[in-house]
């Protein structure tokens, strides 16, 4: 009973503990940066596309 009991806990406190990840201010600076710096290489690779091979 003790490992069910612990497994239905720890369902419960997981979303709770993605929350609070989410209400950091490195998560937000972490986000922010992805999705800046994502559109700003697939903006680049057309540029490197006739690079030549070496």
């Amino acid at each position: 009973m003790r490992s069910a009991l612990g497994a239905v806990r720890l369902a419960w406190t997981m979303p709770r503990r993605l929350q609070s990840l989410t209400w950091t201010p490195e998560f937000n600076v972490a986000l922010f940066a992805f999705l800046l710096n994502l559109p700003w290489e697939l903006w680049q690779v057309p540029l490197f596309e006739h690079m030549p091979l070496q």
